[in-house]
């Protein structure tokens, strides 16, 4: 009898379990769709959101085959002609339904009843004219639904930081403001250099040694690290360090780091074996003369500390810059990382607040896109870089590697890098590996950015490979960085690749790289330079200052935060604010006309905006920073 009772238990748990995975299997989305143009055949990519929907932007009008499951899939066609691959035609800048590997267009249905995803919906079908191929109706929610869905959550993991849901306006769309927002996407950690003995214990596999090969790097047994302190312990950071052979040539230069560090390689790029006997000469650059230390051993597996008479350099001057992969293929997750970039712009300066910080980007795609990679300079002013990368979309690419080091050529060599900075970052988002023809020129970038003191942090996303993992730990470790990877603990993007080698260390993305930064960027004791007035925090706001020749406008202050005053010297009307899409959020109209005024900020989510101020002699626009209420 207690048999037959936990048999009926457990038939109705399965029964529900299997519910809920139908229902699941059959929900929307998010997820990523891969096209091949029918003419063409350059293959591309875009993301459905979690309702199912998408926005044609980065195709062409034109017929394409459409591939659910993979790029390769694509590939693959060329070579079975039988393949079953649907075929769709599609029209730029129109927004599709996707659901169960079936389009439409979203105004090719009419909507008489709507309940939550995943659970189906009537609808009336249209014909849409024009149509070649065969559509099918959706089971997508109304516009009505996903404005008031529930927020997309996580489950807390122990030992993760608290969650934040701040929205962030940059979204193409109002009903994807909701949904899309920073402190969603989850991120893992690892330095190779902390744990040099596993680096060296992964790589007894023979296929992670086939790696090393690919790509033309050897690091095992060629690890030099240096210390530089003064007499009183205090870091050295700054300073210019060579390791030479006993030929006195020069095998690697480098820059110590906030703590005084930094790593030099004995022929990184060689597979030649270094004798553990062989001794290297350590040489510090002072006063335009090259000075020798002292003599060290290949990878001895520590540190060898020199303590010079010098004091410690004032510095506050942080540079960080963005070196994002805009193809196709990051579709599915470029809006979120588009979010926390902002995010991270947001609260560097709260989290530093002595520290002078530049940010800057750049984004790449591939030879033969509509560019291969663009810059903004660093700057300053949040707003500017925030805008520079809200404008950013994904789109090109094709084949699997893409233009990385274009990307890495303009970071390292076309930005206008401080030689002061205390900390010097890259932080590279990608989901593809470089063009392995280029392999050299990785190799020599990677060298030119050890010799400038930056430091390479990569952050892969879903679509890379082993090779490209190891690859990036490389990168990462040969300037003295640290490797950060995205995870499926978000739900945001594809499935990412699980780390080899690695102690898994999984916190928010927002967390993870701001992590990064304070451990490169602090330095000193901000309280007693500020005391001191050694150094003085960087707090001041802006006036900005617009117009043409006959009106003047100066908007005060920017960043703003609970209000920002107007004055002109033409009568002014009223404002309005808008979000980067140029979509209105709110009027305020100023009842008695006056050369100035002030306005209480009617906007509560933080992020950049663009403010229209109307005056008798004309309407003019300027971009305007909001961080009031915001929450690091």
């Amino acid at each position: 009898m207690k048999r037959k009772n936990l048999d009926n238990k457990t038939w109705k748990i399965a029964a529900l379990l299997t519910l809920f995975a139908v229902s699941t299997a059959f929900s929307p989305g998010p997820r990523k769709i891969y096209f091949q143009n029918i003419k063409t055949k350059k293959i591309d990519s875009t993301t459905v959101d979690f309702y199912g929907n998408t926005k044609i932007n980065q195709l062409p009008t034109g017929t394409f085959r459409v591939s659910f499951i993979s790029k390769l899939e694509l590939i693959k066609f060329t070579n079975d002609k039988k393949a079953n691959i649907p075929v769709y035609t599609f029209r730029k800048g129109e927004t599709y339904h996707f659901d169960n590997h079936l389009f439409v267009l979203a105004n090719n249905v009419d909507i008489s009843s709507h309940e939550s995803p995943g659970i189906k919906v009537n609808y009336t079908k249209k014909t849409v004219k024009g149509e070649r191929h065969p559509v099918a109706v959706m089971r997508s929610p109304s516009m009505e639904t996903r404005l008031t869905s529930p927020e997309i959550s996580m489950e807390k993991s122990s030992g993760m930081s608290d969650f934040s849901t701040d929205d962030i306006p940059i979204s193409s769309s109002p009903d994807k403001s909701k949904s899309v927002r920073a402190g969603i996407v989850t991120a893992g950690r690892w330095s190779d250099l902390e744990n040099w003995s596993k680096f060296h214990k992964t790589h007894d596999e023979p296929s992670i040694k086939s790696i090393q090969k690919e790509w033309g790097f050897d690091l095992l047994h060629k690890r030099v690290s240096i210390k530089l302190t003064t007499h009183e312990g205090g870091a050295l950071p700054l300073q210019k360090l060579q390791l030479r052979n006993k030929k006195d040539s020069v095998l690697w230069t480098s820059l110590t780091d906030n703590s005084g560090s930094a790593e030099l390689w004995i022929h990184p790029f060689s597979n030649l074996q270094i004798d553990k006997k062989e001794k290297f000469g350590v040489y510090h650059l002072t006063n335009e003369r090259w000075v020798f230390l002292g003599n060290v051993s290949g990878d001895v597996n520590s540190i060898e500390e020199y303590r010079l008479n010098l004091s410690q350099p004032i510095a506050n001057e942080v540079d960080v810059c963005f070196v994002v992969d805009a193809t196709g293929s990051m579709g599915d997750e470029i809006q979120y990382l588009q979010k926390e970039l902002i995010d991270f712009s947001l609260n560097a300066n709260k989290e530093l607040p002595c520290s002078k910080i530049r940010l800057s980007s750049v984004f790449y795609r591939d030879l033969g896109d509509e560019y291969v990679s663009k810059k903004a300079d660093f700057t300053d002013r949040i707003e500017d870089i925030m805008g520079f990368i809200s404008e950013q979309s994904a789109g090109g690419g094709g084949d699997f590697p893409e233009a990385v080091d274009a990307g890495l050529n303009s970071a390292i060599h076309e930005l206008n890098w401080s030689k002061s900075a205390i900390a010097k970052i890259i932080f590279l988002v990608l989901d593809a590996p470089p063009h392995i023809e280029n392999a050299s020129k990785i190799r020599e970038l990677t060298a030119i950015a050890s010799q400038k003191g930056i430091k390479i942090i990569p952050i892969t996303a879903s679509g890379i490979n082993t090779s490209t993992e190891f690859l990036m730990k490389y990168i990462a470790s040969i300037t003295g960085g640290e490797y950060l990877y995205i995870t499926d603990h978000s739900g945001v993007g594809n499935s990412h690749l699980a780390p080899t080698g690695v102690k898994e260390n999984v916190d928010l993305l927002k967390n993870q790289w701001m992590n990064v930064l304070l451990k490169y960027a602090k330095y000193g004791d901000c309280e007693k330079l500020v005391d001191s007035q050694q150094l003085l925090p960087i707090m001041d706001p802006r006036r900005n200052i617009f117009g043409n020749q006959q009106v003047i406008i100066e908007t005060y202050p920017n960043p703003a935060s609970n209000f920002i005053e107007v004055e002109s010297n033409s009568d002014i009307l009223g404002i309005k604010w808008y979000d980067m899409n140029h979509r209105l959020v709110v009027e305020v109209k100023n009842d008695q006309p006056s050369k100035k005024k002030r306005f209480e900020f009617p906007v509560q989510i933080p992020g950049l905006y663009l403010l229209e101020v109307n005056t008798y002699n004309g309407t003019f626009i300027n971009k305007t920073l909001l961080t009031n209420g915001y929450k690091s």
